[in-house]
């Protein structure tokens, strides 16, 4: 009974967690001060407003995401006082809806050797 109970929580975990990244089109994470980690392909003109929002006085920690909603598009914002969540939402309500795409990053250098390292790893297994 308790193995079928902390199976089930654990699918609907895994569940939960599929959902809410299906309908995550980029987030941006900041410490200290500074944008960390983008995930996806926010707006140009959006990252440089969150650089100035979370600049000074520095951001301790911060993520900003947005997912697809009905009507569009909703900016989810943690981390940051009312004042520069604000700003941030009036900064991605300007923001045309077509502009706003989702998806991996353009490859880069570093993504392109990390499929190669990847498939490399893969022939090798597949060849014992």
């Amino acid at each position: 009974m308790h193995i079928l109970l902390a199976t089930t929580f654990v699918v609907l975990g895994i569940a939960w967690l599929w959902w809410r990244n299906a309908n995550t089109m980029w987030s941006i994470d900041v410490e200290h001060g500074r944008i960390t980690e983008m995930s996806g392909r926010p707006p140009v003109a959006f990252v440089q407003v969150v650089r100035e929002v979370v600049a000074f006085p520095p951001v301790a920690r911060a993520r900003v995401v947005a997912r697809r909603a009905e009507q569009g598009a909703v900016l989810s914002v943690t981390g940051l006082d009312a004042g520069r969540r604000q700003r941030l939402q009036n900064a991605f309500r300007l923001q045309p809806q077509a502009g706003l795409r989702s998806g991996p990053n353009p490859v880069n250098e570093e993504n392109a050797r990390r499929v190669f390292d990847l498939a490399r790893w893969l022939r090798m297994f597949r060849r014992w």
